[in-house]
C-alpha cells in the first residue's frame, strides 16, 4: 500500500460520492427533515474531503521501530498544528510532524488511520507551531543541499538552520542500544550569499562589512556560539540590523 495511487483512488471515489449525494438531494423535495439533515452532513463531510484532496497526494509513511530512544520529529514528540503550502494551495490547521530522519512532512490521511509523507518537491514551505520552514530545491542558485530549512531570522541578513536526525547504535556486552541523534548546520545569508557557520570566526566573517563591531558585540554580551549557537546567531543578526539602519 506504499503507493500514491491508493490515496488518489480513494479521493476519486470521494469526489464521485459528493456529486451523487448532491444530485440525490436535489431530486428529493419531499424528504423528511431528518433525511435532509443526514444528507447535508454527508455533503459537508465529503465536501471538506474534496476541498483538501490535493493534500492527501503522498506516500504512506511507515513508522520507525519502537525500540529507538527519543523521537525522529522536529522538537515535538506529538503532532502539532501547522500549515503547508502544497501543490499550489495553502492548507491551514493541519496536524503534522516534521520528520528529521527522512526530511519529510508527515500528516494523517482523511480517515485518520494512516500516515502520509508529503512529496517534498510539491511542498514550498510549511509552518509547524511558531516555526517557519522553506524548501531549497535541487540545483538552487546558492548551492545549498536540497531540503527544508528553518528560517529563524529575516532582516538585513537571513538565518537558515538545517536539521537532521540519524539513528545511532551503541553495542555493549549485553545488547545494542539505538537512539536518535540530531545534527544541525547553520547558515547566514548576507551580501548575496549563504555562509555556513560552525564557529565564532565564521559568524564574524559572515558580517564582514561590520566585522569589528560584531566581534565587540559578541565579547561585550558574553555570547558563546559553541554552547548556544541559535541565541548567538539571532542576537548578532539583530544587532547587525541596528548597525545597518541609516
Amino acid at each position: 500500500m506504499n503507493k500514491t495511487h491508493s490515496f488518489s483512488c480513494c479521493l476519486l471515489i470521494l469526489c464521485l460520492l459528493v456529486s451523487i449525494t448532491s444530485r440525490a438531494q436535489k431530486q428529493a423535495p419531499d424528504s423528511t427533515i431528518a433525511h435532509l439533515s443526514k444528507e447535508n452532513g454527508i455533503n459537508t463531510y465529503f465536501g471538506q474531503m474534496a476541498e483538501h484532496a490535493p493534500l492527501y497526494n503522498g506516500y504512506e509513511f511507515v513508522p520507525y521501530g519502537l525500540d529507538i530512544a527519543g523521537f525522529p520529529w522536529f522538537q515535538y514528540p506529538n503532532m502539532q498544528k501547522g500549515s503547508v503550502y502544497y501543490d499550489g494551495s495553502l492548507f491551514n490547521n493541519i496536524d503534522m510532524h516534521y520528520d528529521l530522519v527522512s526530511d519529510q512532512v508527515i500528516i494523517k490521511d482523511f480517515t485518520k488511520n494512516y500516515f502520509i509523507s508529503l512529496v517534498g518537491e510539491k511542498l514550498k514551505y510549511f509552518d509547524i507551531g511558531q516555526d517557519h520552514f522553506v524548501r531549497m530545491q535541487e540545483g538552487n542558485e546558492f548551492g545549498l543541499e536540497k531540503g527544508f530549512y528553518h528560517k529563524v531570522y529575516e532582516g538585513a541578513s537571513t538565518l537558515l538552520f538545517r536539521y537532521k536526525k540519524k539513528v545511532q547504535y551503541t553495542t555493549n556486552a549485553e545488547k545494542t542500544v539505538s537512539r536518535y541523534t540530531q545534527y544541525n548546520t547553520y547558515y547566514v545569508f548576507n551580501n548575496g550569499k549563504y555562509t555556513p557557520v560552525s564557529g565564532k570566526r565564521d559568524l564574524i566573517n559572515a558580517y564582514r562589512d561590520k566585522k569589528n563591531e560584531i566581534r565587540k558585540f559578541i565579547a561585550d554580551n558574553k555570547l558563546n556560539f559553541r554552547k548556544e549557537p541559535g541565541k548567538t546567531m539571532t542576537s548578532v543578526a539583530g544587532y547587525y540590523d541596528q548597525l545597518k539602519k541609516p
